[in-house]
């Protein structure tokens, strides 16, 4: 009785083998401790990130006061011509932003604000090419489009990284106060760059900058902790899934060898127990058929793998079967 229950045991112990790799519910401590000690450092990158981020979203909208009295005198536009061009960003940026909730929502914001500032810049060459009013109208409805996914993915991102509400307030004034350094910076730069490069210079540098600071946000912004902790961990380690951290499952190649040891390892267990009952002078019970065919050449391909397991435990099953029924006879 000992030698079954020490048989079935380690029959039991290659099923759990087996399972134990593919499970996707193991928890890498190691890589927490890790992540939670560089997690304040990276939420201090991504606070002075999204900072700059919406600054330069201002940037590429702000601009509209400085080129304007220049397109009017170009184009020779009336009042209520250039009323109709800069109604046309306000009416789409405030109907988008009452409607895009779905889009902030269901995309990642990281991507949003790569996208939208890179829309942005475009936008702003695009008009500077512009030679009559439909197609700049046009453009900058455009742009109010592009800019209305700005600030909604800015706070996404922003309460991913701060969820407590101790000191989130804080944290959220502090972000607040970039459109107040937007604002004030803007004018500087502009006016010093239309002095010596025209007016176009006023859609060429936003323009500029919103390119150098999607480039920014792409190769540095993560969107969320999970994010940071999976980049952190590298594309062979555990990977996130939610605010999981999981091991990645092994390779064929690996099962294939972690059921080798285990076989030869039932093969001494085998030899040993066939040992004692030599020994002893008893017969061996039918249990240990199923360890008949340990020394078998392992199978290779996934399929025959499968198909070996499930005849070994099928032999066990008729094998317990077989001694119960010896015994109660």
């Amino acid at each position: 009785m000992a030698s079954m229950r020490r048989a079935s045991e380690e029959v039991g112990s290659l099923d759990q083998i087996l399972r134990t790799p593919l499970q996707s519910g193991a928890v890498d401590a190691s890589s927490r401790n890790r992540f939670q000690h560089v997690k304040a450092r990276i939420r201090l990158h991504t606070f002075a990130l999204i900072y700059v981020g919406y600054m330069t979203f201002l940037a590429a909208r702000k601009s509209y006061g400085f080129w304007l009295p220049s397109v009017i005198a170009s184009l020779q536009l009336s009042k209520g011509e250039a009323g109709v061009l800069g109604s046309s960003f306000e009416i789409v940026y405030g109907a988008c932003a009452l409607l895009n909730g779905p889009l902030i929502d269901m995309a990642p914001p990281k991507y949003l604000l790569v996208g939208g500032l890179l829309l942005s810049g475009a936008i702003n060459l695009g008009i500077s090419a512009c030679t009559t009013l439909p197609a700049m109208t046009a453009l900058w409805a455009l742009h109010g489009l592009v800019q209305s996914v700005g600030w909604p993915s800015i706070t996404n991102v922003f309460l991913a990284w701060f969820p407590d509400p101790a000191t989130r307030g804080a944290w959220y004034s502090l972000l607040s106060t970039c459109q107040n350094a937007g604002a004030a910076a803007v004018p500087l730069v502009l006016s010093f760059t239309m002095a010596h490069y025209g007016w176009k210079a006023s859609l060429y540098v936003p323009a500029l900058l919103c390119g150098c600071v999607a480039a920014l946000l792409l190769l540095c912004l993560y969107g969320s902790p999970a994010e940071a902790q999976a980049r952190l961990d590298g594309v062979g380690g555990p990977r996130s899934r939610g605010h999981v951290m999981v091991r990645a499952p092994p390779t064929m190649r690996e099962l294939i060898d972690t059921v080798r040891h285990a076989r030869q390892k039932h093969a001494r267990q085998r030899r040993e127990t066939l040992a004692t009952f030599r020994e002893s002078g008893r017969l061996a019970p039918p249990l240990l058929l199923l360890l008949r065919g340990t020394h078998a050449p392992l199978p290779t391909s996934p399929l025959a793998l499968l198909v070996s397991r499930t005849t070994s435990l099928a032999s066990l099953s008729s094998s317990v079967r077989c001694c119960a029924t010896r015994r109660c006879g």
